[in-house]
């Protein structure tokens, strides 16, 4: 069995209130855990543009985690609704 976590640091750039920042992040974790099959737990902070969130899966292909993880990434990216600032995998 492999566990995988990905911690990601993001920068929303369009938030303007915690309210903003809320309604961008929630967007994101219901996108991504109905995509991605993953689970998805958000650092707290009140810090309007900056958020950090991290996702776990568990499965018996490592190639499978490290691939959603990729996929994870690239949907932030092309979302458009924030940028990964830095990014940290562990897969165990």
């Amino acid at each position: 069995m492999v566990i995988g976590c990905l911690s990601l640091d993001l920068l929303i750039p369009g938030s303007n209130s915690l309210k903003d920042k809320r309604r961008v992040i929630k967007s994101l974790k219901d996108k991504i855990r109905s995509n991605f099959n993953v689970s998805v737990i958000e650092a707290p902070s009140d810090k309007w543009q900056r958020t950090k969130l991290a996702f776990a899966s568990i499965s018996f292909d490592r190639d499978y985690i490290e691939q959603a993880f990729r996929d994870i990434e690239e949907f932030i990216y092309h979302s458009g609704l924030a940028d990964i600032i830095s990014s940290e995998k562990e897969i165990f």
